[in-house]
Order: C-alpha cells, then sequence, then structure tokens
C-alpha cells in the first residue's frame, strides 16, 4: 500500500481537485456581449444589468428584481429596507439550520436572531415551533433549503397572522418551483444568489425580487 499523502506520501492530486467547476460559455461570447459595456466606459449598473434584471422579472413572473453584489448584500439590504419602513421591529426568526448570511444580514441591521427548529427529514424549518415563537418576533426569514421549497405559502401565511414580513433566502432557489408557482415572489422579498455553486451563475451576484415598488427604489438607491 502507497504512503498517504498526509503522512508525507505522493499525492494523487497534486494541483487539488476543484470544488465546483460550473459550465461557462465560450469567451469569444463573452468579449462580444460585454464590448459595447467596455467601449462605453459603463462597467457597473448599464444596460446588461437591466436586461438581466427585466429577463428575470418576466421568467419569475415578479414585478421588480433588483441585481445586487451577493445575496448576503441582497438579505442586508432587504432587511434594513424594512427596518426602515418601520416594518421590522423586534427579533427575526429564523431556521438554525441555514448560512450565515442570514444572521449577518439581520445584525448589520442592529436586530436579534430567533432560531427556531428544523424539520428531520427535510432540514426545512419547522412551522409548528416556529408558530411558538411568533410573539414579539419582527419578521420571518426562511431559508429554501437546498434550493427546495419551504412550504412559502404557509410561512407566508403564519406571517401574515402574526402582521409581520416574511422574507425568504431562497440563494439556490433559483429555477425551482412550487406548485408550479417559480419561487421569486413570495414574500416582501426573495433572495437569490449566482455565485459558482448555484443553479444560475454569473461569477458572483445576488437577485432580489419584490412585487413592492417601495421596497425596490429603496434597493436599487443602496445597492
Amino acid at each position: 500500500m502507497k504512503k498517504l499523502a498526509v503522512l508525507g506520501g505522493e499525492k494523487s492530486f497534486p494541483d487539488g481537485v476543484a470544488f465546483v467547476r460550473p459550465p461557462a460559455p465560450p469567451l469569444e461570447e463573452v468579449v462580444a456581449r460585454l464590448a459595447p459595456s467596455y467601449s462605453q466606459g459603463s462597467l457597473t449598473n448599464g444596460p446588461l444589468v437591466r436586461e438581466l434584471e427585466d429577463s428575470v422579472a418576466e421568467r419569475l413572473g415578479v414585478r421588480n428584481v433588483v441585481a445586487v453584489s451577493s445575496c448576503t448584500t441582497g438579505l442586508m439590504l432587504s432587511v434594513a429596507g424594512l427596518a426602515q419602513f418601520g416594518e421590522i421591529n423586534g427579533p427575526v426568526i429564523m431556521p438554525s439550520f441555514t448560512f450565515s448570511a442570514g444572521p449577518h444580514a439581520v445584525a448589520w441591521s442592529n436586530l436579534g436572531v430567533r432560531f427556531v427548529e428544523c424539520d428531520p427529514l427535510s432540514f426545512q424549518i419547522d412551522l409548528a415551533h416556529t408558530s411558538m415563537h411568533l410573539e414579539g418576533a419582527g419578521a420571518i426569514m426562511a431559508t429554501h433549503i437546498f434550493g427546495a421549497p419551504c412550504r412559502p405559502e404557509q410561512v407566508e401565511a403564519m406571517g401574515k397572522s402574526a402582521g409581520i414580513p416574511v422574507l425568504f433566502d431562497a440563494a439556490h432557489g433559483f429555477g425551482a418551483l412550487r406548485n408550479g408557482r417559480p419561487l421569486g415572489g413570495f414574500g416582501e422579498v426573495e433572495v437569490f444568489s449566482m455565485t459558482p455553486t448555484k443553479p444560475l451563475v454569473a461569477g458572483e451576484g445576488g437577485l432580489v425580487c419584490t412585487d413592492r415598488d417601495d421596497l425596490a427604489e429603496y434597493l436599487r438607491l443602496a445597492r
């Protein structure tokens, strides 16, 4: 038996193994798409961004899509906007099994986090446990774990009954359907990620989806 690399033996993969290699279009096509923006000096928030936002809004059937630098940024600005509108006035409920971006987004607005249990089979937010912790809560931020819808219509109904806004961390969820309806239009806001580990890849970036014009305007100014 060969000596293990960890013990000083020869490495089977000297250059390592890539965690993920998302498919990419031919470089020539990328250059052709970016050439007009480059020649015009429009390197940020230009026509290509508007085109992306409009295309996603049409595909998902939502009123507004705002492109941001990351899903984390989208969550941060969404929480901040709702807090400034006076709609989040207490700790934000979220599943205990989630990515750190959610708690960070809440902390960024100087708000507290109220973790609730997750279903042991699906890892989704446990709605029965959530219902026991609504008193005094300021909002619910549910996560579509691994991109699988977390019964969003039930989360919406729970937030409505408690009189608090509902947000969804939909980082992995682009393209997912709930009873034939695309993710993106549930709650006050849903936020997708476009990092290389996600279904829709742009190298880096996030997409904030909302049917609220006031929140979309805030997001466009704040991004």
